[in-house]
C-alpha cells in the first residue's frame, strides 16, 4: 500500500512539471502516506478471583497488531475501568464480584491510536455449606446431602469421615457410615473465585438402639408414698428420660429414679433411653395405679366438716393437718387463709402432703405479723411436702416463714414475702440437723435482724436449693442465704438486688462447711463486704458456671 502511494505521488509531480517544447525537468517530490491506527480484535471475557491479582496480555494470539510498529513499540493505556498496563500485559487486584468492563486505547509511534475493551467477571470464593435429610441412625446409616453452598461453584470434594482422603466430587452424594461412631463431615466447594470449606464437626452419629424396658416396686400404690422404678434396658445406653405422668415432660433423667404421685388414678409410663443420641422408648399404659386419701379444705364454708369431699371440706389448714395420716394428702382451696388454725401451721411428725389446688398465687397463708407460717420440728422427712402456697406478713424470732428444727421436708412451688425474723430466717430457718429440700420458691422482700432475709440454715443443718429466687431480702448477713456451719447446694438460682448490712449481700458460708453454687446469676446485690457473696473462716465454695453482674461492697468483693 505504502509503495502505491509513492509510485502514484511520483508520476503527479511529473505529470504537473511537463510541456511544450522547452527542455524539461524532472522534479522527485517525496509524499507521505497516511498512517494506519493500530488493529484491536475483539477479546473473549475473563474469569478473575475476587482480591486476587489478575494479568491478561492483551497481544497474546494476534489480538493487537499494527502496519507499523512491533507491539513493544506501542503503547496501551486503560480509559475507563480499574487497573493499569505494563507493555501490553494489564493487571488488576478486583475488590468486589461482578463484571468489570476494562476500556483501553492503543497508540503506535504516529500517534495513531485505536480504542478496544474486554470484560472481566470476577467472582468470590464460594461459601461452602450443606445439609442432610438425617444426623443419626443405626450402622449402614445411607445419609443423602445436599449441596447449599452460595456462590458459583464448579467442582466438590466431600470427606465423610475427615480422615483427608475426597469420598465424593459430586454435588448432591449420598453416603452409607456402616460403623458405630460420630462423623465429622467436611465439603470443599471450588469455583472461579477460589474454594471454600465447611466442616462440620461431630455431624453423623451412628450407633445401634438399645432395647428399653422398666419396672416398678409396686403398681398398686395407696397413699402418698415414693415409687422405685429400675431400668431394664438391654445393649448400650447412656442416656434416660422418663415421662411418669404421660404428658411428654421429662420428670427424671437417672437411671433408677423415684417418683412420687399425688394425683389418683391410672398413670402411664414411658421410658426413652439412648445411645450416643440414638433413642428407643418403652410406654407402658396404665400401669401406675394412685389410690389417695384426700382431705378437703375450704376456707369458704360455713362449718368444718369431715374433710372427705368439698362440700364437707374442713374450714382451716390445721383441723386437715390434724385429721391427716401418713401418705394422705391434704389439699387446700383457694382463697387467703388467716388466723387461728391458719398459721403456726404443725406436721406432728406425719408424712403429710400439704398442696394447694390451684398453685401459689391463689392460696395465700396471711400470718398477720403474729407467728410463722409453718412449724416442722418432729424428725419429718422428705415426704412430708408442702406444695404451692404463698406464706405472707410472718413475724417471729426464727422462720417466719418456715421453722424446720430437726427435720427434712420438701417444700417447692411456693413464695415467702415480707416476712420478718426478730433474730434469724426471714423466709425459712433451719437448725439442729434440718435438712429440707427447696425447689422453685420465690423469696421477695424477707428480712431478718441478724442472717438470712431469705434462708438462715444454722449448726450442722444443710439445705438443697433449686430453681429458686431471692430478690429484694435484706439481713445484717446473708441477705438472701445465710449458712452457718453448715452446707448448701445451691443450682439454678437468681440472687437479685438483695443485701446484707456486714457480709455477703445474696449469699455467705460461715465456718467448717462446703457450698456447691452451680448455675446460678448474682446481680444487684450488696454488702459491706462480699457484695454477690462471701465465704469465711473455712467455709468453702465450689462455684460453677456462675454470672456475678453489679454487685457492689463498701469494703472489699463487690462480686464476691
Amino acid at each position: 500500500m505504502r509503495n502505491l502511494l509513492l509510485i502514484a505521488a511520483v508520476v503527479a509531480a511529473l505529470l504537473l512539471l511537463g510541456g511544450g517544447c522547452k527542455k524539461k525537468k524532472y522534479y522527485i517530490v517525496p509524499v507521505q502516506p497516511p498512517n494506519d491506527p493500530p488493529t484491536v480484535n475483539a477479546i473473549a471475557d475473563r474469569t478473575a478471583a475476587l482480591n486476587q491479582l489478575f494479568a491478561i496480555d492483551i497481544a497474546v494470539a494476534g489480538t493487537v497488531s499494527d502496519d507499523k510498529d512491533a507491539i513493544a513499540d506501542l503503547t496501551f493505556a486503560v480509559t475507563s475501568g480499574s487497573g493499569s498496563f505494563v507493555g501490553p500485559v494489564y493487571k488488576s487486584t478486583f475488590t468486589s464480584a461482578g463484571s468489570h468492563v476494562i476500556d483501553f486505547t492503543v497508540t503506535d509511534s504516529d500517534a495513531a491510536s485505536a480504542n478496544g475493551s474486554f470484560t472481566v467477571n470476577v467472582f468470590a470464593p464460594p461459601v461452602a455449606s450443606f445439609t442432610s435429610d438425617v444426623t443419626s441412625g443405626e450402622p449402614f446409616l445411607a445419609v443423602n446431602f445436599t449441596d447449599t453452598s452460595l456462590g458459583c461453584v464448579t467442582d466438590w470434594e466431600w470427606d465423610f469421615n475427615y480422615d483427608g482422603t475426597v469420598d465424593s466430587t459430586v454435588q448432591n452424594p449420598q453416603y452409607i457410615f456402616d460403623n458405630e461412631g460420630v462423623y465429622t463431615v467436611s465439603l470443599t466447594a471450588t469455583g472461579p473465585g477460589g474454594t471454600g470449606t465447611r466442616v462440620e464437626m461431630d455431624y453423623i452419629t451412628v450407633a445401634a438402639a438399645p432395647s428399653p424396658d422398666f419396672y416398678a416396686d409396686k403398681t398398686s400404690v395407696q397413699g402418698i408414698v415414693p415409687v422405685y422404678f429400675t431400668d431394664a434396658s438391654t445393649g448400650t445406653v447412656d442416656s434416660w428420660e422418663w415421662d411418669f405422668e404421660n404428658d411428654g415432660v421429662i420428670d427424671a433423667y437417672v437411671q433408677n429414679p423415684t417418683h412420687v404421685y399425688t394425683t389418683e388414678g391410672f398413670h402411664t409410663v414411658s421410658l426413652t433411653v439412648g445411645n450416643m443420641g440414638i433413642k428407643a422408648t418403652a410406654t407402658k399404659t396404665n400401669y401406675i395405679n394412685v389410690d389417695i386419701v384426700i382431705l378437703h379444705v375450704d376456707g369458704g364454708v360455713t362449718a368444718s366438716g369431715d374433710g372427705a369431699t368439698w362440700a364437707t371440706a374442713f374450714k382451716t389448714i390445721q383441723e386437715g393437718l390434724s385429721a391427716a395420716q401418713d401418705n394422705e394428702m391434704v389439699l387446700v382451696a383457694d382463697g387467703t387463709y388467716a388466723g387461728t388454725g391458719n398459721k403456726d401451721l404443725d406436721f406432728a411428725g406425719k408424712e403429710v402432703y400439704l398442696k394447694s389446688l390451684n398453685g401459689a398465687a391463689a392460696c395465700i397463708i396471711d400470718c398477720e405479723f403474729s407467728g410463722r407460717g409453718v412449724y416442722i420440728n418432729s424428725s419429718e422427712t422428705s415426704n412430708t411436702v408442702v406444695d404451692g402456697f404463698t406464706i405472707i406478713n410472718g413475724y417471729s424470732a426464727t422462720g417466719s416463714g418456715i421453722h424446720c428444727e430437726g427435720a427434712s421436708p420438701t417444700i417447692s412451688n411456693c413464695v415467702f414475702e415480707n416476712n420478718n425474723a426478730s433474730d434469724t430466717g426471714g423466709g425459712i430457718y433451719c437448725y439442729n440437723n434440718a435438712n429440707p429440700s427447696i425447689t422453685d420458691c420465690l423469696f421477695d422482700n424477707n428480712s431478718a435482724v441478724l442472717g438470712g432475709g431469705g434462708i438462715c440454715c444454722d449448726s450442722t443443718s444443710g439445705i438443697v436449693v433449686t430453681d429458686s429466687t431471692f430478690r429484694n431480702n435484706t439481713a445484717y448477713s446473708g441477705g438472701g442465704i445465710c449458712a452457718t456451719y453448715c452446707d448448701t447446694t445451691v443450682t439454678a438460682c437468681i440472687f437479685d438486688n438483695n443485701m446484707a448490712e456486714w457480709v455477703g449481700g445474696g449469699m455467705m458460708g460461715f465456718g467448717n462447711s462446703s457450698h456447691s453454687i452451680v448455675d446460678c446469676t448474682f446481680t444487684d446485690n450488696e454488702a459491706d463486704w462480699g457484695g454477690g457473696a462471701n465465704f469465711a473462716l473455712d467455709a468453702i465454695p465450689s462455684i460453677i458456671n456462675c454470672t456475678f453482674d453489679n454487685n457492689a461492697a463498701i469494703m472489699d468483693g463487690g462480686g464476691n
